[in-house]
C-alpha cells in the first residue's frame, strides 16, 4: 500500500505511470474482486476516495475523476 495520499498526489501518480499500467492493475485486482478498493484521501475536505490498485480517483458522488482511458477504448 502506498499510504495516505492527497488528491493531487493520486492524480499525479496516475498520470506518471506507463501506458496500460492502470488497466493492468484494474484487471488483476479490481475486476477480479468486482470493484475498486475505496481508500480515503489525505487532507480532503470532501469525500473523495481513490483506488491504490488502478490509481482511479473518485469524487464525492463516486464518479471517476480520471477514468482509465485504455479501459474505455477496449470496451468501446
Amino acid at each position: 500500500m502506498r499510504g495516505a495520499m492527497t488528491a493531487k498526489e493520486a492524480l499525479d501518480a496516475a498520470k506518471n505511470v506507463e501506458l496500460g499500467e492502470r488497466l493492468r492493475g484494474y484487471e488483476s485486482s479490481c475486476g477480479r474482486r468486482g470493484s475498486c478498493r475505496s481508500e480515503p484521501l489525505q487532507d480532503d475536505p470532501g469525500r473523495w476516495t481513490w483506488c491504490p490498485d488502478c490509481l482511479t480517483v473518485y469524487d464525492d458522488y463516486g464518479k471517476a475523476v480520471n477514468p482509465i482511458s485504455e479501459f474505455h477504448q477496449a470496451r468501446g
